[in-house]
C-alpha cells in the first residue's frame, strides 16, 4: 500500500480564491490501494481483455541489424585483408637494396666492435679477483659500474659436469686417480650396447620381413 497526498482546500482558501488571493493549500494524507501486476493480468484474462505492454526507459535507437559479412568479421576481430603487392620500380629497388646493405655492414661492424670490448672487459674482471661475488650457481660475478649509472657484469661459471665418462681412457684414469676409494661411491657403471657395422643389412638378412 502506498501512500500520496492530494491538496483539498479550505474555507479560507476558497473565500481568498474569490477575491483574489492566492490560496494555501493543506496536504492532508489519501490512502490508495494497487494490485500486482500478476494479478491484474490474471483479472484481464478472465474478462477477456488484453494487458496493455509495459513501457521502457529504452529509447528506440533506430539502428537495424547489420548481416555480419567477411569484410565486417574482420574488421571486428581486429584483422585487415591483406593488400595486393605490387612489384617495385626501379628506382625503389635501388633504393631498399641500398639501405639493406648499409645497415648489414653497420650491425656487422658494431657486433665485433662489441665483441672486442666484451673481451676487454673480460680480461680486466680477471685483475680483479678479491672483487668476484660468488653466485648461486656456484660461480662467481665481476661487477662494473659506468658513467651514466649502466651496470656490466662479467660472469665466470663453475665447471660443468659431464653426465657419463667412457669406461676406456685417459678421462677415467684421473677420475680413478683422484677420487681413490671413494671412486665406486661417485661414480656407477652403465652397460650399454651398440650397433654393429652395416646394422640395416645384416637385420634385413637375419630378421623375417
Amino acid at each position: 500500500m502506498d501512500t500520496f497526498y492530494r491538496e483539498k482546500p479550505s474555507k479560507t482558501q476558497l473565500f481568498r480564491s474569490e477575491i483574489g488571493a492566492a490560496p494555501r493549500t493543506e496536504q492532508q494524507p489519501v490512502n490508495f490501494f494497487r494490485r500486482s501486476r500478476k494479478n491484474a493480468k490474471m483479472q484481464l484474462e478472465n474478462t477477456g481483455e488484453q494487458m496493455p505492454r509495459r513501457r521502457t526507459r529504452q529509447k528506440n535507437s533506430g539502428c537495424r541489424a547489420l548481416p555480419v559479412t567477411h569484410r565486417r568479421a574482420l574488421r571486428i576481430g581486429g584483422l585487415t585483408k591483406p593488400k595486393r603487392i605490387h612489384p617495385m620500380n626501379k628506382g625503389k629497388l635501388q633504393k631498399l637494396v641500398t639501405k639493406t646493405v648499409a645497415l648489414h655492414r653497420e650491425i656487422a661492424d658494431k657486433t665485433e666492435q662489441l665483441k672486442v670490448l666484451k673481451a676487454t672487459l673480460v680480461q680486466e674482471a680477471k685483475l680483479h679477483p678479491k672483487d668476484h661475488v660468488q653466485t648461486e650457481s656456484g660461480g662467481k660475478r665481476w661487477t662494473a659500474e659506468g658513467s651514466n649509472g649502466c651496470v656490466a657484469r662479467v660472469s665466470f661459471p663453475t665447471a660443468t659436469l659431464v653426465s657419463e665418462v667412457e669406461g676406456k681412457g685417459d678421462l677415467i684414469e684421473q677420475c680413478k686417480a683422484v677420487a681413490g676409494e671413494a671412486f665406486r661411491k661417485l661414480f656407477t657403471p652403465v652397460k650399454i650396447y651398440q650397433l654393429v657395422e652395416d646394422f640395416r643389412t645384416e637385420a634385413k638378412t637375419l630378421l623375417p620381413e
